[in-house]
């Protein structure tokens, strides 16, 4: 899988995001040092995540347009010396976001072997790095690393990954990260991963990720285990702070086959008093055929009508 990965993205037979986020209206974050900070407020480990107040996307780097190679003798040769030496932890952390900013090729391989790294505070540095990198070579470190079951890890390769502006890539996060089999999201920590990913695929341009992610969100309210509903309810609240999550929520209540889901968007697009959902919702109470689905939007829509408490 890894082979055909580098083969698509060095050919570019991968579909592109339409309307990439390269362009500088798009720029909905700062790309590097916002993404850094939260990396390293998530090295605390599980326990910093599951006390964590609400659930919200992470920043996505802007990943570098193209890859170059300087000479035998500029800094970054002797950044790439340097990490060969003995040196404190928090000096190679320096050095390796230090490189990631260069857009230098050979920045590349030194933050694929310290992806083993003992230290989770250089690997986090590393996979950071390949994200803002790019490349093929990146691409394929990270997917690897989809497996690997730490907390911290797939927080960090969620932006990471969305980073790369190929729909295969970011897939990945899709199906991976953001989705999986309900009945094994059975911890906050878990559930909190599942959420930053689909809350952080609907900062995207590019809606195609979106509404499965969301729904994702639907089979784990279902599923009713008590220990992730609350982190579950905070993902869904995120939705009404990114680009996209609530025209998709209104997307679902209109186009739906299931009654049992429309009703579940009606009820959440009246939780987040959704305002640009009214006219859906209005829709909605007089022409749906459910009976439940009608009420919900009813029910919504007073949501939208009742004041807001300063």
């Amino acid at each position: 899988m890894e082979n055909m990965l580098k083969k698509r993205i060095d050919g570019g037979g991968l579909m592109q995001e339409r309307d990439s986020m390269s362009r500088p209206e798009e720029r909905r974050w700062a790309p590097s040092l916002l993404l850094i900070a939260c990396l390293v407020g998530i090295v605390g480990g599980a326990s910093s995540v599951s006390a964590q107040s609400a659930t919200v996307p992470m920043p996505i780097p802007q990943q570098c347009g193209s890859l170059t190679t300087g000479t035998a003798d500029d800094a970054i040769t002797r950044d790439l010396a340097s990490l060969n030496l003995p040196q404190p932890e928090a000096k190679v952390e320096e050095t390796l976001r230090r490189l990631a900013e260069t857009c230098d090729s050979r920045a590349v391989g030194v933050m694929i072997s310290r992806l083993g790294a003992a230290s989770k505070a250089i690997r986090l540095a590393a996979i950071a790095g390949l994200g803002r990198l790019g490349g093929s070579e990146s691409a394929e470190a990270l997917v690897k690393l989809l497996s690997d079951p730490t907390v911290e890890i797939r927080l960090a390769l969620i932006p990471a990954l969305v980073a790369f502006h190929h729909q295969e890539v970011r897939m990945q996060v899709m199906n991976s990260i953001a989705r999986g089999n309900p009945t094994e999201i059975d911890t906050p920590e878990k559930a909190h991963v599942t959420g930053v990913a689909m809350l952080t695929l609907s900062q995207l341009v590019d809606t195609s990720y979106n509404r499965k992610a969301i729904l994702f969100q639907f089979d784990l309210e279902k599923e009713g285990i008590p220990a992730i509903q609350p982190t579950v309810a905070s993902t869904m609240r995120g939705l009404a702070h990114t680009r996209n999550g609530v025209r998709e929520l209104i997307g679902v209540l209109k186009k739906h086959n299931a009654p049992i889901i429309r009703q579940w968007a009606a009820k959440w697009l009246g939780k987040l008093r959704a305002e640009e959902a009214r006219e859906a919702l209005q829709i909605t109470a007089a022409s749906d055929p459910n009976p439940g689905v009608k009420a919900a939007a009813e029910a919504a829509i007073q949501e939208l009508d009742r004041p807001s408490v300063p």
